[in-house]
C-alpha cells in the first residue's frame, strides 16, 4: 500500500498489515479497497445509531446483526480494538443482557471513531501519493 515516498502514517487504531492483506485479497483493486474503507467510515455513525436503537428497544436479533456487521468489517480493516469491544457487546447481546451491551457502546463508539479517523487519514495520504510524484508539488 505504501510506495516508500514521504513520511509513513502512524497507525494506532488500525493494523496496516491487515489493510495490506485486504488490498492483496482484492487483487490489488485499489478502487474497491478505497470504496470499502470509505463506506466503513461513512456508515460508522449510522451503524452505531442502529445498534443503539436496537438495544434501546431490546431487539436482540437486530442488535446481534448490527454488532456482527461492525465486528466483521472491523476485523477486515484491522480495527482490532473495535473488533474486541464488539465481541464484548455481542457476548452481552447473546446473554440477552441489553444493559451490559449498552454499557459498552461509548467505548465502541470511541474506538470506532478513532479507527475511522485513521482510515480517513490513510485514504487521503494514499490518494495523495498516487497523484504526486517525488519532487513535484501537489
Amino acid at each position: 500500500m505504501t510506495t516508500g515516498r514521504g513520511p509513513e502514517l502512524t497507525v494506532d487504531a488500525v493494523d496496516q498489515r491487515v489493510l495490506e492483506e485486504l488490498l492483496h485479497d482484492l487483487m490489488d483493486d485499489v478502487r474497491t479497497f478505497e470504496r470499502f474503507v470509505a463506506d466503513y467510515v461513512a456508515l460508522w455513525s449510522g451503524r452505531m445509531s442502529t445498534l443503539d436503537a436496537a438495544l434501546d428497544r431490546s431487539d436482540l436479533g437486530a442488535a446481534d446483526t448490527g454488532v456482527l456487521s461492525i465486528r466483521s468489517s472491523s476485523i477486515m480493516l484491522g480495527a482490532e480494538q473495535v473488533a474486541a469491544i464488539s465481541d464484548r457487546v455481542l457476548a452481552a447481546v447473546r446473554r440477552s443482557d441489553c444493559l451490559s451491551a449498552r454499557a459498552w457502546l461509548p467505548d465502541l463508539d470511541e474506538a470506532g471513531t478513532t479507527a475511522c479517523h485513521e482510515l480517513s487519514l490513510l485514504l487521503v495520504q494514499e490518494t495523495h501519493r498516487g497523484w504526486v510524484q517525488p519532487g513535484q508539488r501537489p
